[in-house]
């Protein structure tokens, strides 16, 4: 499910996928058949044929892509994940295309021309998102597109899991405030406004995002009431590590300051 703040990002991300594919498509005929390369059975498929396949290449990019990843849009998502994200939706892009194109007996084929367009398609892609990523970063930390988020913790690792989502501006993250059973707890830097099983309704009431849980780990048992409590909002939710050795588990994670957080639920 995709939150309504991220709705306009994906249709952005979709509306460039398409038209970086579109031109890696026809670049790729360009450069295969109108540089001087030597041809296969002196046979050059017609510059129509490649434009008539360009709408069914455009659709099968949209669904290779949403197939490997690439509009799971969160704002904890490394680069990495999306180098491989972008290469898997390539693979299978041209693997379709290929396969149509020999079912249907389509006379446009070229081996070379393939490769050329996978290379390009990864390459316009990765520089499409990249370039969004870096303006959507640079508006976040002016104070634009923000998200809220929740602590669940008030100790040392909860304080610190604070100061690091504030000192990454450009997550557009703000972090509201701590829940904690414990209601002796009382950071100084942000209100106590609750214990875990009241992360309902403050989901609702301040429009949280995100919700960390920043427990010891002598309270990690605790982690599962705060998922439990969740299991029916619409709410990202991540452990934060407070040990070396989850960082070898199966769950996902991400990594901000020299800290690592774990997906429990995206």
């Amino acid at each position: 499910m995709v939150n309504r703040t991220s709705q306009p990002l994906l249709v952005w991300f979709v509306a460039w996928d398409v038209i970086a594919t579109a031109i890696a498509w026809v670049a790729a005929y360009l450069l295969r058949f109108d540089t001087g390369l030597p041809l296969v059975n002196n046979h050059q498929p017609d510059f129509e044929l490649c434009l008539a396949n360009l709408p069914l290449v455009s659709i099968l990019a949209v669904v290779s892509f949403r197939v490997a990843g690439l509009y799971n849009i969160h704002r904890l998502r490394r680069f990495r994940e999306e180098i491989v994200a972008v290469a898997r939706g390539v693979g299978l892009l041209v693997l379709l295309v290929m396969s149509t194109n020999f079912a249907r007996q389509y006379g446009y084929e070229s081996r070379l021309a393939m490769l050329l367009f996978a290379g390009l398609t990864a390459v316009g892609v990765l520089v499409a998102r990249r370039a969004t990523w870096i303006a959507i970063g640079r508006l976040r930390a002016r104070g634009y597109n923000q998200s809220h988020a929740l602590i669940v913790g008030t100790g040392r690792l909860a304080r610190r899991t604070a100061r690091s989502i504030d000192h990454a501006a450009w997550l557009g993250i703000q972090t509201v405030a701590y829940v904690d059973d414990d209601a002796g707890r009382h950071p100084t830097d942000r209100p106590v406004v609750g214990p875990v099983c009241d992360l309902p309704r403050l989901v609702q009431e301040h429009h949280i995002e995100h919700v960390f849980v920043a427990l010891p780990m002598n309270r990690y048992a605790e982690a599962r009431k705060v998922f439990d409590a969740l299991s029916e909002t619409v709410v990202d939710v991540r452990l934060v590590a407070d040990m070396p050795a989850l960082g070898a588990s199966a769950l996902t994670t991400s990594h901000l300051h020299g800290m690592t957080f774990i997906g429990l639920r995206e």
